[in-house]
Order: C-alpha cells, then structure tokens, then sequence
C-alpha cells in the first residue's frame, strides 16, 4: 500500500480520543502536577491581561482569518510557543528535570535528513532550560519531538487531511529513531487546535 494511502486509512480507522491516556504517558509526579497546573494558570492569566491591554506595547494582531495564506499562522503560532517558553523559563529556571519545548527554526522547511521532497509546516524540539531562545536551531527528523500540521479552515476534510499529513511524516521520524517509543504532534485548523501522540498500534488524540 503506498505511504500516502497508508497514512489515509490510519487517519480513518486508528484514532482514540481519550485525553487521559496521553496525560498518563507523560506520567508527572504530584508535586510536578502542580507545579505544572500553577505554571499554566500563571501564564494563561498573563495572557488574558496582554490580550485586554490597550497599551501598543502589549497590542497583538487578530489571529488570521480563513482567507489569509496557511503560512501566516506559522508565526503566529511560533511566537506563542516562545512567549509560553520564556514565561516557564522565569519560574522554572532551575528547576531539575524541567525542558523548553522551542520552536524550529524554519517554518514551511525540508529537514536535512528527510529523504522525501515534502516540507513541514513546523516542528517542536526540546531544549535544555538554559538554552536562550534566539538559538533557535533547525530541527531534524531525528531531533523533533513533535510535528505540526497547519490548516486554515476548521472542517472535517482540512482536519483528516492534517491527521493523514501528520502521520505521513511521522514515518520519517521513526526511520531516524529506530527505538523511539512515541512520537507527540499538533493539528491547527481556523483557530482549533488539536494534541496527538503516536504510538506504534493507535493514536491518542485530545
């Protein structure tokens, strides 16, 4: 069956939604739940007083319409990766066994170790926590730990069609990662966004 075909049928017939499996693979301790759950209250409360800012210097542009380019919302998306990492890197600097997860450097790029002509839209790696953001590096098959599918439009074609991609690319981590046990990746489409986590019988979806 070619691989494209492959990644249709997984799409249709592999899915679980089951949130709670994915939050248990990441199998946190109750004082890092914690941590997290604070973490995440923070910055999101920091968002929401950005966002009702009238200030210029907390003024951000609407998110991008249906109509705007499927490459827009790659910055867009970047930049609130990193607004998210500097705000965990304040308050958990030394933490022991925390990591950034940063942003590739190149958006709507070939990895340097893909042997297909296919570009992602955007990749996820982690980074120690003293990593300084502006060293952002171009992320490689091997090095990802999760891809990211963007879609303009929020309808059930434009959402199989990112799942099918996603799963598509993930085949080129898996033959750079032999051992590798779980592959995480994010599907936006309009303004929705969607966790996955591949394993090698189903996909956990949130």
């Amino acid at each position: 069956m070619p691989i494209r075909k492959k990644s249709d049928r997984i799409a249709q017939n592999t899915l679980d939604i089951s949130l709670d499996q994915m939050l248990a693979m990441t199998n946190p301790t109750r004082t890092t739940k914690k941590q997290i759950t604070k973490t995440v209250d923070e910055i999101a409360s920091e968002m929401e007083d950005i966002f009702s800012s009238d200030s210029d210097k907390h003024k951000f542009t609407k998110w991008p319409g249906t109509d705007s380019l499927e490459r827009v919302i790659y910055g867009y998306f970047s930049g609130f990766v990193l607004f998210v990492a500097e705000r965990v890197k304040e308050r958990h600097l030394n933490t022991s066994g925390w990591q950034l997860v940063l942003p590739s450097r190149l958006t709507d790029y070939k990895p340097s170790d893909s042997n297909t002509a296919e570009r992602l839209d955007v990749s996820l790696f982690l980074e120690d926590m003293h990593k300084e953001a502006a060293a952002l590096k171009e992320s490689d098959y091997a090095d990802m730990f999760a891809i990211v599918e963007v879609k303009r439009r929020d309808s059930s074609a434009e959402i199989n069609n990112a799942l099918s991609r996603l799963f598509y690319y993930s085949q080129n981590i898996y033959i750079n990662q032999l051992n590798r046990r779980f592959l995480w990746g994010l599907t936006i489409w309009g303004s929705h966004v969607c966790a996955e986590v591949m394993v090698h019988d189903k996909v956990l979806v949130s």
